[in-house]
């Protein structure tokens, strides 16, 4: 930056680097908080490098956007509206400690876009959800009839043994023909034979 100082950057950016290593190399043993307080930090240290910069239209502040993208998208809603409401303030002591004026318009802009994000991602996040739970469905259930298919079914199966070896329970399985089927198709079509499989299926 012009005017601001090198000093608190260098330590930011090596901060950040170490926060990102030892978050990957203790992946599996951190607690749930983890990702909350990282998210924290990551709004401390975007404020750190916002008031070193000494300049209120510095772009530094883009770093509090990559917080609540982040925090909206992988945290549930209710620990990550703590995050999205932290940014405000922290941007605002940060403006604060540049020396200048403190710029309101650009505090409110900031704010409100950061807000606008978080409710953008988080509904972005329920959508892609609700996408993946029609297909997961789709590919677990026959399209003609509703019924769980071949893939479904041996989930089930594998479900269900294994909880009758951890219960000792018995397991018991009914297979069914619908007799005289093919002959339905070959006098009268697939799409009769279609017409059969339906009721049978609610049946």
């Amino acid at each position: 930056p012009t005017n601001g100082s090198l000093g608190p950057l260098w330590a930011v950016s090596v901060t950040g680097y170490v926060m990102t290593a030892w978050l990957w190399v203790h992946r599996r043993e951190l607690p749930e908080h983890a990702a909350d307080v990282s998210g924290y930090l990551c709004c401390v240290l975007a404020s750190i490098v916002t008031a070193a910069s000494h300049d209120a239209a510095t772009p530094f502040c883009l770093f509090y956007l990559w917080v609540t993208v982040v925090s909206c998208h992988f945290l549930p809603v209710r620990r990550a509206v703590p995050q999205i409401l932290v940014v405000s303030p922290c941007y605002a002591v940060a403006l604060a400690l540049t020396g200048q004026a403190f710029p309101w318009f650009r505090w409110a802009l900031l704010s409100l876009t950061v807000v606008v994000v978080g409710v953008s991602v988080t509904a972005m996040r329920a959508r892609l959800a609700a996408l993946v739970g029609v297909l997961a469905d789709s590919a677990r259930s026959d399209a003609l009839t509703g019924l769980k298919n071949r893939r479904a079914f041996d989930e089930t199966l594998d479900v269900e043994l294994e909880r009758a070896a951890r219960t000792g329970d018995h397991v018991g399985l009914i297979i069914a023909d619908l007799a005289l089927f093919k002959a339905i198709n070959d006098q009268f079509g697939h799409p009769a034979g279609d017409e059969v499989r339906r009721p049978t299926a609610r049946a």
